[in-house]
């Protein structure tokens, strides 16, 4: 998914001062960024949650290619503007495989 804690700049490596805001580290989000999750789970139950939700929106049929439209545009201002990310995990990717 695209949004705020997903997008968060990812130290380099040997930087030991930088603070992330969302993550402890690649595997483990913050009490906060769970907390956010939660609301939005429970958010969702029975309503119609927000526009604008930071981690995710209620699919319906009315709705559902409006929403793939957003996240292929979210996908594309990514692939466009985090180049150096991209390189990187392409990088591991042609490692691993």
């Amino acid at each position: 998914a695209y949004n705020l804690s997903s997008g968060e700049t990812v130290p380099r490596p040997g930087d030991t001062e930088t603070k992330m805001k969302w993550y402890w580290e690649a595997g483990h989000y913050k009490k906060e960024t769970g907390d956010m999750i939660l609301e939005t789970i429970f958010a969702h139950q029975g309503k119609n949650h927000p526009a604008g939700s930071h981690f995710g929106v209620r699919i319906t049929s009315e709705n559902i290619e409006s929403h793939m439209q957003g996240m292929k545009k979210k996908q594309t201002d990514f692939l466009q503007h985090q180049t150096e990310t991209v390189s990187d995990i392409l990088k591991i990717y042609q490692d691993v495989y």
